[in-house]
Order: C-alpha cells, then sequence, then structure tokens
C-alpha cells in the first residue's frame, strides 16, 4: 500500500489521517516513524491526531501553545 506523505504542494502533511483495508482509521506520527490507531471512523481518528498534536506542541513551544489557547485556536 502507498502512503500519502504529502499535500498537492509537495508539503509533509503530518495531520492527515487514512483508512487501511481493515476499514479502520490511522495516523502517523510527527516522523512517520509510529502509525497510530485503529479508529473507528475518520472523525475518532482525527480527533485523536489532533489531540497528539497538541500534545506535542504543548510539549515542545510551550509559549506558543499559550499564546494559541489564549486567542482561542484549537
Amino acid at each position: 500500500m502507498k502512503y500519502k506523505m504529502s499535500n498537492k504542494k509537495g508539503q509533509v502533511v503530518m495531520n492527515e489521517v487514512f483508512k487501511e483495508e481493515d476499514d479502520k482509521w490511522y495516523f502517523w506520527n510527527e516522523v512517520w516513524s509510529d502509525k497510530h490507531g485503529p479508529y473507528k471512523s475518520k472523525f475518532e481518528a482525527t480527533s485523536e491526531c489532533s489531540k497528539y498534536f497538541w500534545g506535542l506542541l504543548k510539549e515542545a513551544y510551550p509559549q506558543v501553545y499559550n499564546v494559541l489557547q489564549e486567542r482561542g485556536v484549537k
């Protein structure tokens, strides 16, 4: 199976979820080494991917995370 590693502009897309042959949904971590899932729906996979992203941002760049939270970015 081929996995989409970039968007139409050739930029790496971390937050994209994908569906496998088992009809379950997954997403890759930030360095494409670990597949997270399975999830029952695209909505669930996207939600978990978002939580994963915000957790990384909070840990690596707490000041940026705090500013975004203060501005209501979710």
